[in-house]
Formats: C-alpha cells, structure tokens, sequence
C-alpha cells in the first residue's frame, strides 16, 4: 500500500502505510493516557522517576513504530552483477554472476539462477550495473527490473531470418508472401533463401546479403492448416529452417458485378483474378441506355445475364464506372442503391460523368459523397494495411469530400485516395484510383491481389455474426505466451479454445471491452504446447458464430527472430539507461526495535512491581 507520509532524517526514511498510521495514532493515545495516570500515580516520587516512566513509554511507542513501518536507510548503489541470457558462455573471472532460466549454461557454483529476472532486484536491492552477456532479454522481462540500472550490452551477432511476417489466414487462391530481413555473422556474406510447401517442393528461391530485406510468395493450392518451410542456406549447408504456418479458408468466391460504360483493360484484368480464384463475375458493358453486352466468369450454365434483383441479392460487391453510373435509367440505379441498403457493396469510379453528376445536390445528398476538382495531381502510391506497391497509380483530378465518411485508401503524403460510408446494411464508396491494371501488367500480381482482396473484405456484403480479427503477421506465439483474440463488440461473447491434438484440453473465458477503449471485446488463452490450435467464438447460448486456427511455435522455432527481438529491446535499455549514481534504500534490521521493545517493557514492568512493594 502507498505510504501517506515519508520522514526523513539525513539518510534514513520512515514511510508508515495508512493502516499502520492509524494504529500508531490509536497507540499514541493510549500511551498518552498511561503517561498521565502513570503522572498522578508517581506524584510523591522523585521528577526523575516520573520522567523516566514517560520516556520508557515513548521508546515502547517507537519500537512499535519501528515494527509496522520499519525505517529505510538511503545510500548509493554500487553493485555490479553479470547476467547470463540466452546464448551466453560463463565468463571468467570474479563477481557476481546470475543466469535466467532459458541460459543453457553448465551447473557452476559461482552462477545464481533466476527464474524470473525480477527476482534480481530483490536478491541485490543494491544493484546499480547490470553488464548482460548473450541475447538479452524479451521487453516484457525489462519491465521487472528498476529502470535507473546502467546496463551495459554489446550483442553477439545473428545467423537466420529477423522480423519474419505473413498471412496467418489466406482464403483459397490467395497468395502467401512472407517477408522479412536476412542476418548473417559478416556483413558481406550471402545466402540463398528458400520457400518449401507442405510437400516438400521448392516454391520460391531469392539470394540476399546480411541486412538486406527479402520476399517470397507462393499461392497455396489446397485449404487447410498448412505448415511450409523458410529454409536460409549456403552451399550445402542449411542455417536455419523455420515453419510458416498458415490456414487456407476453401470459402466460396466473392460474387463481383462489374457495369461499365465501354471495355476497359481494368475489366480485362479483374476478370482473369476472378477466373484464377474462383470468383463469380458479371460483366455488363453498356451499349444503349437499357440494353447491355453480358459477359459470365465461373457462372453456372442458367445463370441470369442481367440487372435484377435477384442477380443483385446474390452479389457481394458491384463496380461501376462514373459514365455508366451518371448516364444510367433512374430505375436501374434505385435498383442499385435498394440493393446497397440490403447488404451489397458498391464502388464507384470517379470520373468527369460522375463529378458532373454529384454537381446537382440532390445527387450529392443521395450518394453521400462529393468530387471537387483540383489540379491533375502526380501518380501516387496507394497505402493500406499489409502492402507497398513498388510503382504508383494515376490519380484522377479531384478530391474526396468525404463529410463523415471513412477512409479506404491514402497515398504516402496523407491524400485521400478511397473513402466509403454506410448505406443501410451495405458500404458505398468512390474511387480515385486510375490503371490498376498496371499492377498485373507490370508483375505486380501479388499488389493487385491484395487490393481486389481488401477492397471486397473493406466492401463487400459482411455477415451479421461477428467474425474475430485477423491475427498479427509478425506474432511468434510460444507455449506459456498469452494469445489475445479480439472480435466486434457484442453482449454475451466468449471464447473457447482447445489443442487440435488434445481437443479434450478446452478452455473457454468470456470476452470483456478492449483495454484501450476500442470497439473490440477480447479473450485471452495460454496454450500449453505447440501446434494447431482452433479458437472459438460464442454467443451467449454456446453457438458458434467463428472459429478460426492459431499456430503455436515451440521455443526453438524461429530463434533468430526471437533473439533479435531481445537484443533490439537490451540494446534500448542500455541507450536509455540512466548512468547517474543510483540511490537505494535498505530496511534497517527489526532486531534493534524488538531489544529496544524488550527492554522498555522489562524496565516499565520493574518499575511497577518496584512500587507495588513500596
């Protein structure tokens, strides 16, 4: 409990707690009492007995004092330990020498294990520098000890891949990128990296240099939980061999509606992704104001070649170009819009038609969004989670008015590229991006992939239920880590989670509001070993409304990046660290308070058997 009040005299420190506080004020008037009857009781006797009594008591007060609040003595610091981490060699010489757990060290007398680097500062309150040998420790294991230590660390190079990311969950025909950058011992070195599927073929091959990134993509062709292989190398030696685990979703396609005014590139390369992928796709090219070019991509045989509703309740995101969206019958767009307010997404492709068109306010109140002409911008590079183009768009010359829409899409410099807002049950937005087909022209498959892939996710028509969020592509899970799994916000959600080995090992905990106040509940779960793990999500009657996979690495797995991890996060601790003279406080021995509690006590009680005799 915190102290209500600090003394201090030169270098020692009494801090009493609020409880102790309280009982002392309590003590003291008890004491004050006894002095006083004490007083009236020793009145015929000498000043000095008198006296005598009432500072017997006081010390009495002072060594109770002493017993619930034991007084501190300040003095500097000037321990200096060496910890051993993970990695790490016994150094030779003296001093004092602590190991962590994970310290693969033989049995030493000298050494001192440390379950927790916690308990550091609790075995040497006195600790002022920590000279730390190996890897380092993880960020949350610097939390445990004082921050004002001069921490001294020189890292020990690294050999394998660092700061690896990847999709942990792909829908079928989606491609896998993993990525990261390479370390080696020498800074010239090169070694060749390998991208190895579940059946032990070669996917992708690249050579990098120690510190240079790198990029391997695969598309894998099978749903599932699927484990491949980074395997980094040179010559016919293997440095390391690292599991990405990823689940491959065997969901059905999304049903895509494209209505454009003429034939267009962009329309030839979406329809290529859709036929690759497995995406349902209607085409409708404009040749009169009621009378359109229908074009199928994986339609069934009887399926409607039209605008109706039907075709428009069984398809998840619509696009359409400004021209054909500004020059269609008022019915047809209604239809559109009556659909959109259903569930179905729509987005719109700003051109001079449509600036023209949302010109007339009643247009503008019924889209929800404006175009104001700017001069023609410079191609931009569009931005969104988990991509980087390597050449920008062109960008059509206006500029979003959003209002209380949301973002879709920026550029690097910030400008609203993309933005939608809710219509009913479905999303509408507006586009003012020009050739993505250049992506896939050009090689960028894997960009062009990933934007169609975001914008039906942003877009398209969503389920009621609600879904848990994807995981983090660069989490390295471990047995005994805690795995935080965040879903929409809704009443009664719980999770429950199990080993796909064991599913008999359930655990199950409701989901509570986001830590950080963002419209998110979360659950937490420990796995106890490595392996596929499948997490449920609940309702409130036990229905499972998802469930999604979770790889679970083992400590060995993925070394290089757990070491690098550590040492990034030493190497900040010994940056920032404070080297000024550290100043601890030490808690004086309770022994002096108990013989002074003793023999006060003994001398009041011979004083008073003293005077019963007299």
């Amino acid at each position: 409990m915190s102290a209500s009040l600090e003394l201090g005299l030169g270098g020692l420190h009494w801090a009493p707690s609020l409880p102790a506080l309280g009982v002392l004020i309590l003590l003291l008037l008890v004491v004050a009492l006894t002095v006083r009857r004490a007083w009236r009781r020793l009145g015929t006797a000498g000043a000095a007995r008198r006296w005598g009594v009432a500072l017997l008591n006081l010390v009495a007060l002072a060594a109770i004092a002493a017993l619930l609040a034991p007084p501190a003595v300040e003095r500097e610091a000037s321990a200096a330990v060496t910890l051993l981490t993970e990695g790490a060699d016994e150094p030779s010489g003296g001093g004092t020498v602590f190991a962590t757990a994970d310290a693969r060290i033989g049995a030493s007398p000298r050494v001192q294990r440390l379950q927790t680097p916690g308990q550091l500062a609790l075995r040497r309150p006195d600790l002022h520098a920590l000279d730390v040998h190996g890897h380092g420790l993880a960020p949350d294991l610097w939390t445990e000890l004082p921050t004002d230590l001069d921490v001294r660390f020189t890292p020990p190079p690294i050999s394998g891949p660092v700061q690896p990311q990847w999709p942990r969950q792909l829908a079928l025909g989606e491609a896998l990128v993993v990525s990261g950058e390479l370390r080696l011992p020498a800074a010239e070195q090169v070694a060749e990296l390998r991208l190895v599927d579940p059946a032990g073929r070669e996917v992708a091959t690249t050579s990098a240099r120690s510190g240079q990134a790198f990029s391997l993509t695969g598309v894998p062709r099978a749903p599932g939980a699927l484990v491949y292989r980074l395997q980094v190398a040179r010559g016919d030696t293997v440095l390391s061999d690292d599991p990405v685990a990823v689940h491959v979703d065997a969901s059905r396609g999304a049903r895509l509606l494209v209505l454009q005014s003429a034939p267009s590139f962009e329309t030839r390369q979406l329809s290529g992704w859709a036929a690759d992928r497995g995406h349902p796709l209607l085409i409708l090219t404009g040749i009169s104001r009621d009378r359109d070019l229908a074009q199928g991509v994986n339609l069934p045989a009887d399926a409607v070649l039209e605008l109706s509703p039907s075709v428009l309740a069984a398809t998840d995101l619509a696009i359409v170009d400004g021209r054909r969206w500004a020059g269609m019958a008022e019915v047809r767009r209604a239809l559109l819009l009556e659909a959109v307010q259903a569930g179905m997404g729509l987005l719109l492709l700003a051109d001079t038609e449509l600036a023209a068109w949302l010109e007339t306010p009643a247009n503008r109140d019924l889209v929800g969004l404006a175009l104001a002409a700017i001069a023609p911008p410079d191609p931009q590079w569009p931005l969104w989670d988990g991509a980087t183009p390597d050449r920008p768009l062109p960008i059509a010359p206006w500029r979003i008015e959003a209002g209380s829409a949301r973002q879709l899409t920026v550029s690097e410099n910030g400008r609203l590229l993309e933005a939608w807002r809710p219509l009913g049950e479905g999303r509408l937005g507006v586009s003012l991006l020009r050739e993505r087909h250049g992506w896939a022209t050009s090689g960028e498959t894997t960009t062009f992939t990933r934007y169609w892939t975001r914008t039906l996710r942003a877009l398209g028509r969503e389920d009621a239920t609600p879904r848990w969020l994807p995981p983090d592509p660069r989490a390295l899970p471990a047995p005994g880590d805690r795995l935080t799994l965040c879903a929409d916000p809704a009443p009664g959600l719980s999770l429950r989670a199990r080993p796909l080995a064991a599913p008999e090992q359930a655990w199950q905990a409701s989901l509570v509001a986001h830590t950080t106040g963002a419209p998110l509940s979360c659950g937490h779960y420990w796995p106890a070993q490595a392996g596929w793990h499948r997490a449920e999500l609940l309702d409130a009657n036990g229905r499972v409304l998802d469930q999604r996979t979770r790889f679970v690495f083992d400590g060995n797995e993925w070394r290089s990046a757990r070491r690098e991890v550590r040492q990034a996060a030493t190497q900040a601790r010994a940056t920032t660290a404070d080297h000024d003279t550290r100043r601890v406080r030490t808690p004086v021995s309770p022994w002096w308070a108990w013989g002074l509690l003793l023999l006060s006590g003994s001398l009041l009680w011979a004083e008073r058997r003293l005077a019963d005799l007299q």
